[in-house]
């Protein structure tokens, strides 16, 4: 007989409300309070957070990170939110981080 086995993955902040898978190794999470979390799938706890993922200069005010995409096998990420705004990151698969690409 054959057992399954599950791995919870803790998110410490409000709640998810995205999800995409980068590669065989790294998914992104994005949440209600304008984080989006880089988890390696050998860890229970995010290894990255980027605050205020989605802020609105205009009021400076975070929003909720409503959608990430990774371009599959990159290290391309996508991120947008309730502000409209369509954020573009880089995972630094070394560095194990992602930093906004201006």
């Amino acid at each position: 007989m054959n057992e399954d086995t599950q791995l919870l993955y803790k998110n410490t902040k409000g709640s998810t409300s995205c999800v995409t898978c980068i590669d065989d190794e790294y998914i992104v999470t994005g949440s209600d309070q304008s984080t989006i979390d880089l988890w390696s799938l050998k860890k229970k706890k995010p290894i990255y957070r980027v605050h205020n993922a989605q802020i609105d200069t205009e009021i400076t005010k975070s929003s909720w990170v409503t959608c990430v995409q990774a371009i599959r096998n990159t290290d391309l990420l996508v991120s947008g939110g309730i502000n409209s705004k369509i954020n573009l990151y880089k995972l630094d698969k070394n560095e194990h981080n992602l930093q906004l690409v201006k």
